[in-house]
């Protein structure tokens, strides 16, 4: 018994969990670090999770069904755009513990980069989330960009014009 404790507990004690691990800076700093800021629709799944392998476990089966790691998005609303003219934008992955895992018809608050191709990617460490938990994030994304065009802040986009 004692044996078989010591085996469990090792087990355990050297087993990796990776996750994403991120620190959070004021929400103001994040319209600095990405090309792009607004609330989205997802509105197809271009990548089909296989769910094959959860056969013995059909609460997992039903958590992927609708989800995915790379999507078509219909912008709802702009906060930060610049030139951007399309309203349906695809988004890529690295399909790490980071990314989100998006689902079919929910609506995000998407702090995105472009990326080769066309495509745009979620960025990292940043205040993304389901529309309905980010109203209050929402509100201090349009003062602090109300805030950069008033005082002329140098952000990305800006900073690129002057090059």
């Amino acid at each position: 018994m004692k044996k078989a404790f010591i085996t469990i507990l090792m087990i355990c004690l050297t087993y990796n969990i990776y996750s994403c691990d991120c620190l959070k800076y004021p929400i103001e700093s994040d319209i600095n670090k990405v090309d792009i800021i607004f609330t989205g629709k997802v509105i197809e799944i271009l990548d089909k999770n296989d769910t094959s392998h959860f056969i013995n476990n059909p609460v997992n089966k039903e958590f992927f069904k609708d989800k995915g790691y790379r999507v078509k998005v219909l912008i709802l609303k702009r906060l930060k755009t610049g030139k951007l003219i399309s309203d349906t934008l695809e988004f890529t992955s690295d399909f790490t513990n980071c990314d989100p895992l998006y689902k079919l018809g929910e609506s995000y608050l998407f702090f995105a980069n472009k990326c080769e191709g066309g495509k745009f990617k979620m960025a990292h460490c940043t205040w993304w989330g389901t529309v309905d938990k980010s109203k209050g994030n929402i509100k201090k994304i349009k003062v602090a960009i109300r805030k950069v065009k008033k005082e002329k802040i140098p952000t990305k986009d800006n900073l690129s014009k002057t090059k």
